[in-house]
């Protein structure tokens, strides 16, 4: 069994990983369970498989979500790839790492069908170790030029905006304290927080903008108010975002959506089953809550590429 170098995976390139995840949703083929949550005190222990005919992947993660302050990732644990014939493990690899990874891909997959052509302006709610993923993400998406980030902790804002700088030197990147006053000039919002509360308020979208919500991972908690949703077309990654979503709970739980406000998810607009944006006025809003298969994925196309 190969054990990958975190460095490697870090390095993967975000091009090949996103063509991949659209191959492996269009394809089909995949099982996928839901997965095993159980909830401790201050975050939650997560056990993800994923099969499909040439190889099984297994991910063992914990959330705790008081990490990030510890200078300790909120996310950590292992992901293990197997073949699916003999049973036998191919390679492993640090979950956070690759779960960072594969969820910005994710983004920015959706992002083809959902975001306009023309969207130049990113907006990051939060400044954690997804978020640097999730700008190299966008960016490969769309041509975006500018780049604003916001946090609780301005500093960790202003400092990611810097070395962000130096790693794509055609965006423009600044750290902003006032967020409302930002939202409505964005073109895409991607928020990866773990506020509890909702951050991103649906009255100050301006149409044709694309939200990204990829930070909530519970029925109780979300990054976008009703309003956010209630003017939105919603795509999911999986059916697993029905079922945990507090973005989605919420809402609908309030009155302000009826389910079949959920237009559909990747594999509909990987095989192109369903139509994404309609048109340039159009809000819309991608869930993920992250599923297996985008594990099963990404693990493959990195032990391709690494021999």
């Amino acid at each position: 069994m190969k054990i990958l170098d975190d460095a490697v995976v870090r390095a993967t390139p975000v091009g090949g990983m996103i063509d991949c995840l659209a191959e492996t949703f269009g394809r089909g083929g995949v099982t996928t369970p839901l997965r095993s949550v159980h909830k401790l005190d201050g975050g939650g222990l997560y056990l993800m498989p994923s099969w499909s005919d040439g190889a099984i992947v297994v991910k063992l993660a914990t959330f705790v979500a008081e990490n990030p302050a510890r200078g300790i990732p909120a996310v950590q644990g292992i992901v293990l790839l197997i073949d699916r014939d003999t049973g036998s493990p191919i390679a492993a690899a640090e979950a956070g790492i690759v779960t960072n990874l594969r969820t910005a891909a994710v983004s920015a997959l959706a992002s083809r069908h959902l975001s306009r052509t023309d969207s130049r302006h990113l907006l990051l709610f939060g400044a954690g170790s997804l978020a640097p993923y999730l700008v190299q993400a966008h960016c490969h998406a769309r041509p975006i030029e500018r780049v604003s980030i916001w946090s609780r902790n301005s500093a960790k804002a202003s400092e990611l905006a810097k070395t962000l700088s130096e790693e794509l030197h055609d965006v423009e990147f600044r750290g902003v304290e006032d967020v409302d006053a930002v939202v409505p000039m964005a073109d895409i919002i991607s928020c990866a927080t773990n506020a509890p509360q909702p951050l991103l308020r649906g009255d100050l979208l301006t149409p044709g903008t694309h939200v990204d919500l990829v930070g909530a991972h519970s029925p109780a908690t979300r990054e976008a108010d009703s309003a956010v949703i209630a003017r939105a077309s919603i795509w999911i990654d999986t059916d697993a975002a029905r079922a945990e979503a507090g973005d989605l709970i919420i809402p609908l739980a309030e009155g302000a959506i009826q389910p079949d406000r959920i237009v559909g998810d990747l594999e509909m607009l990987c095989r192109e089953t369903a139509r994404g944006r309609i048109d340039d006025a159009e809000i819309t809003v991608f869930k993920s809550v992250g599923a297996a298969i985008e594990d099963l994925a990404a693990m493959q196309h990195i032990a391709r590429l690494t021999g």
